[in-house]
């Protein structure tokens, strides 16, 4: 695929591989294994010239169909087995720069250029919620959390996270400086509080959740609630976070090393 330069790829159960490339161009893979010896699509898809696409992503209740965003702000629901389109979603007036399924039926989270987050019913195109990630640079990777919590992790072009609560519709906890470059990827391992991020700055790394998992482990009598130790990191920072972890530490006895 010479001249090419693909932007995303799904896969799905089915079996497909699908990319899509900054020219409009949908490919299909009938994907069978790593070590499959044909790298030849067998469908394409061509967008309109004015629907520059930006990201692709594909619902796992939505048999056969890809949600594909643009450089313009509209988004498109397309059937991949009869290569048309289904629906189009006006946008947000902003590139969209990433998608992401959520647990919840027909939701999907949407990040756009402009920092601001929309979480969004598919199926009745109706927005449930919007967040601002403005002052944290554009949105460039999301992540639902998958173990009960309502979670929603961002990542940002300018290296921090920010963790929203769904259920509150507000912001929940912030990791700054959590990557020296924009976060190519984000997400909550399966069914567990854990966090993990990556970079352009060629790192990966975990979030404070799993040290919580930890420590709740260790010593369930001080670290009952993540929230409030969420709170005590984005408000305080490290070393305050560590005025107020040691004195209850010594209370009880305490021989726990933490590194932060």
């Amino acid at each position: 695929m010479g001249g090419h330069r693909f932007i995303g790829m799904r896969t799905q159960h089915q079996k497909l591989t699908r990319k899509c490339d900054i020219r409009g161009n949908i490919f299909l893979w009938a994907f069978k294994g790593v070590m499959d010896q044909n790298p030849s699509p067998f469908g394409h898809i061509l967008l309109d010239q004015s629907f520059s696409p930006s990201c692709i992503m594909h619902r796992d209740t939505y048999l056969n169909k890809v949600l594909v965003g643009s450089e313009q702000g509209p988004m498109q629901l397309w059937t991949i087995s009869t290569k048309k389109k289904i629906f189009e979603f006006k946008g947000w007036d902003s590139p969209i720069t990433c998608c992401v399924s959520s647990p919840a039926l027909d939701v999907v989270a949407v990040g756009c250029a402009d920092g601001s987050i929309h979480v969004h019913n598919i199926r009745y195109d109706k927005e449930l919620v919007t967040f601002t990630h403005s002052t944290r640079g554009s949105v460039t990777a999301l992540s639902f959390c998958t173990d009960g919590k309502p979670l929603l992790a961002s990542g940002g072009s300018l290296g921090v996270i920010s963790v929203w609560n769904l259920e509150k519709k507000r912001l929940q906890s912030v990791v700054r400086e959590a990557h020296d470059s924009v976060i190519t990827s984000i997400h909550f391992f399966a069914n567990e509080p854990v966090l993990m991020s990556s970079s352009a700055d060629n790192s990966i790394k975990n979030n404070l959740h799993e040290l919580w998992i930890l420590l709740n482990f260790l010593l369930p009598e001080i670290f009952s609630s993540v929230e409030t130790f969420d709170e005590w990191f984005q408000i305080s920072g490290k070393m305050v976070l560590l005025d107020k972890l040691l004195p209850k530490l010594k209370k009880c006895n305490s021989r726990v090393l933490i590194f932060l």
